[in-house]
């Protein structure tokens, strides 16, 4: 009974705080011929649980706090994802933790090593910790990367030589090879003295290690983009990838993608005339610098619009004729009884200028943005 009544407080805890939609019954895999399934591994470590039930409400909420931890621990341990992916579930794992210690008041609640431990490349842990717009300070990055705060400031002056001595000018921090080289601005708190530190322009480092079929699937996906769509963002993706795969690994796409595939032949013809030297790969482009250097198609500005707010030049094709609406604001509409975006045909985007009606449109009225 005792386990049963830990098993069962251990799935009142996780059910209503699960961040995904799938139910509990269905967290489970194949490992080889191996079955993995998240509620027969708490019901196996709840039985080897040795503590007796206490009639304290609290000590029951930290005993089945302690199986959820090393549960959902060992669910992942053999779960068969790639690094990045596994790390992925991790983070989430751990953020589902955190809402079951808060939503039941845990006492110093302690979570699994392998959930919070940091990325093993040190310029892709800090860079993703730069992300948040509301800054990390250097104690907060040496806590988590287990470096000290004088390493924190020095390898912040590696990524924006801006902040670094001219003694660490020449120093950068690299990812798969490359120089690693980003704007990071600082802010501080209301009544804060501690600086903290951001991109202003974010840039994901992105490491993969992919078979031919992947590489040539991927390579294959922007080529249909850049022909079909005119698109340059295809194209700089493009050519940072083809300019890190090796000769045989080009040669081996050529042949086996672009035999049968007009498009991927073009493609590659001109990522081959264009990328002689690989300089393409060593260029973080801000979205600013892409929308000043390429030609993006309506599409990509559109979301280029609406991502970050920046008003634009809309030109809309109506019933009355052709509108052009300057310093617009590019909104998603939303269906008000569902809170959700519309689908289908129904209106998709609004269109909102200062002191002016707003004006509801679809994609296929958009004639031109600038």
């Amino acid at each position: 009974m005792r386990e049963t009544a830990i098993f069962n407080h251990a799935l009142e805890m996780l059910s209503p705080t699960n961040p995904y939609s799938k139910p509990l019954e269905e967290f489970y895999y194949y490992n080889g011929s191996a079955f993995h399934s998240l509620i027969e591994i708490l019901m196996r470590n709840a039985d080897a649980i040795n503590v007796p039930v206490s009639r304290d409400p609290r000590q029951n909420d930290q005993l089945a706090f302690q199986l959820l931890c090393g549960s959902l621990e060992e669910y992942l341990d053999d779960y068969p994802a790639r690094y990045a992916a596994k790390q992925r579930f991790r983070e989430k794992f751990l953020s589902w933790l955190k809402e079951i210690a808060k939503k039941y008041d845990i006492d110093d609640p302690v979570y699994p090593e392998s959930f919070s431990q940091p990325c093993g490349d040190t310029a892709i842990a800090m860079v993703r910790m730069l992300h948040p717009r509301e800054g990390v300070t250097k104690e907060d990055m040496a806590q988590y990367l287990g470096i000290s705060e004088r390493a924190v400031l020095k390898n912040l002056g590696k990524l924006d030589h801006s902040l670094g001595d001219s003694r660490q000018s020449a120093e950068v921090l690299r990812i798969g090879g490359q120089p690693v080289q980003v704007k990071i601005g600082t802010i501080r708190e209301h009544g804060e003295k501690k600086k903290r530190y951001y991109t202003p322009n974010t840039m994901h480092p992105i490491v993969l290690q992919e078979n031919v079929l992947q590489a040539g699937t991927l390579i294959q996906s922007l080529a249909r983009n850049y022909t079909e769509h005119t698109n340059d963002i295809s194209y700089i993706v493009g050519m940072e990838i083809w300019g890190q795969l090796s000769e045989y690994g080009r040669d081996r796409i050529r042949s086996v993608f672009s035999l049968e595939d007009p498009a991927v032949a073009q493609f590659i013809e001109i990522l081959d005339d264009d990328c002689p030297d690989n300089t393409m790969a060593d260029h973080f482009y801000t979205e600013r610098e892409m929308r000043e250097e390429t030609s993006l198609s309506a599409d990509e500005m559109l979301i280029y619009c609406l991502k970050a707010g920046r008003t634009c030049r809309l030109t809309l094709s109506t019933e009355n004729g052709t509108i052009i609406l300057d310093h617009a604001l590019i909104r998603m509409s939303r269906d008000e009884s569902s809170k959700v975006p519309y689908e289908g045909s129904e209106v998709r985007y609004t269109a909102v200028r200062e002191g002016k009606e707003a004006i509801h449109f679809t994609k296929e009225q958009i004639l031109s943005i600038e």
